[in-house]
């Protein structure tokens, strides 16, 4: 496994731009097939709006992408079951992105995910509301709020897994905190939700694939904020991955916290 310092600081420079970041996402999460078991994600999250849709005795429902980056998950997959779709992002280069797929049933809005002003000043109740990856306890309020009565919140957030422990070597991270507030969403979305909770694993498989390139996109997408390791950190980083690897191929995994929350009617 060849590793070079000056090929990482490179590939960060690539990947630390607004569009890079995205890319970095899609190399990290998406290309080759490199999610094992992707499907069952896919396949969780059509069961939640297939449950809505029974719920309410709803052919389409209104449904809303919050934090939904470039890849934007409804849209992507679920657009048959939906009346509309609206995606939410801080970020207008991957609101930028959804509108390349021109679908008629898509609005994009920019806007904060834990005031959402503009969502509210719309006036809308939601069936079904997406937040996945990046959710935090400050947003459930306002999600509950934005639900109708029988509607659906689907929430991921990675609870530990590789990024994270890589996270911790290199950055001090304390993963306690994560899980306190884990715990925190749950309590949050019962306070007038039903809720299902439960845990899944997942791996990401880099085959044949440069390490200062995955080092890169980790720095960018998966410390927390964009960090630039200096040679220390990234020589820490270097025999974490190293541990991880056979065969060339390096194995990454991650166990996700996902909650199904039904609005009560009251």
């Amino acid at each position: 496994m060849k590793t070079d310092y000056s090929n990482y600081i490179d590939f960060y420079k690539h990947f630390s731009t607004s569009n890079g970041y995205y890319e970095a996402c899609d190399y990290l999460s998406f290309q080759n097939d490199r999610w094992q078991g992707m499907d069952k994600y896919i396949d969780l999250i059509g069961c939640a709006i297939s449950d809505t849709k029974k719920r309410l005795s709803e052919d389409k429902i209104l449904m809303a992408d919050i934090g939904c980056g470039a890849y934007s998950w409804l849209q992507r997959y679920f657009f048959k079951s939906a009346s509309k779709i609206i995606c939410i992002d801080s970020n207008k280069d991957a609101l930028n992105q959804i509108e390349l797929f021109k679908n008629p049933l898509v609005e994009t809005i920019q806007d904060n995910a834990f005031s959402l002003e503009k969502i509210f000043s719309l006036g809308h109740e939601f069936d079904f509301i997406y937040c996945g990856f990046n959710v935090y306890e400050g947003f459930v309020d306002n999600f509950l709020k934005l639900t109708a009565p029988g509607g659906c919140i689907f929430l991921m957030k990675p609870k530990i897994g590789d990024d994270l422990i890589l996270r911790s070597l290199v950055r001090n991270y304390d993963i306690l905190p994560r899980y306190k507030e884990i715990a925190k969403i749950t309590a949050d979305l019962e306070k007038n939700a039903e809720v299902k909770y439960r845990e899944e694993m997942f791996s990401w498989k880099f085959e044949n694939e440069s390490t200062n390139k995955l080092l890169a996109a980790m720095s960018v997408v998966c410390l927390g904020e964009q960090v630039f390791m200096r040679r220390e950190q990234y020589e820490i980083a270097v025999d974490f991955v190293k541990l991880r690897t056979s065969n060339n191929a390096v194995l990454m995994s991650q166990t996700f916290a996902l909650w199904q929350a039904v609005r009560k009617n009251n």
